[in-house]
């Protein structure tokens, strides 16, 4: 495991407010928010995203669908490369294979290497 010691200052958290945050945004979605951001040791907006999403829920008051907003925490590739690199498992970047139909109803295949064109494979 990790030692997390990331903690924004009052400052940062108000930039990343400013700049990331939708507006009607409450206090406590944007709080819950930097929470799991320092707790996860993840940068808002290069390793979060935060989103906020309309929705309908049932209000047991009204009897009836009230829209709401909910929010939503987009984990980018980043992050999921820095916090597989944390575990000590990740191996990084690989090759892969690309198949692409030809028009003899057959499969051209190319192996496309990380920072380099892609062969055709024989």
């Amino acid at each position: 495991m990790f030692e997390n010691n990331l903690h924004f200052s009052d400052a940062e958290k108000a930039s990343y407010r400013a700049v990331y945050v939708p507006v009607g945004t409450s206090d406590a979605q944007w709080n819950i928010f930097l929470t799991e951001c320092e707790r996860r040791a993840l940068i808002p907006g290069t390793h979060v995203v935060f989103q906020l999403r309309n929705t309908m829920e049932w209000d047991p008051n009204l009897q009836q669908k009230v829209p709401v907003k909910k929010v939503a925490f987009i984990t980018t590739i980043n992050a999921l490369r820095l916090i597989a690199d944390r575990s000590k498992r990740y191996r990084g970047h690989r090759g892969f294979l690309y198949y692409y139909p030809s028009d003899e109803m057959g499969t051209t295949i190319y192996r496309c290497q990380i920072g380099s064109l892609c062969a055709k494979e024989k």
